[in-house]
């Protein structure tokens, strides 16, 4: 299923950027650019793109017989 962010989310949404800008933009840019990405995806840019509704997020489905355990 696929939804939009919410503020609630906004930890979730920013370790899997800055861990994608730090892992992953190093091995195609310059430090110097890898920094810049890293400036350019602040905390209040995340929190504005959520509240603008620009992040979306996938969650598993369920398969259509899921029952919850009662334990």
């Amino acid at each position: 299923m696929i939804r939009a962010a919410k503020e609630t989310d906004f930890d979730s949404i920013r370790n899997i950027t800055k861990t994608t800008v730090w892992s992953v933009y190093p091995k195609y840019y310059p430090s110097g650019a890898v920094q810049f990405f890293s400036n350019h995806h602040s905390d209040d840019r995340i929190k504005a793109d959520i509240n603008a509704g620009k992040i979306f997020l996938l969650e598993p489905a369920l398969p259509r017989n899921y029952t919850k355990a009662l334990v």
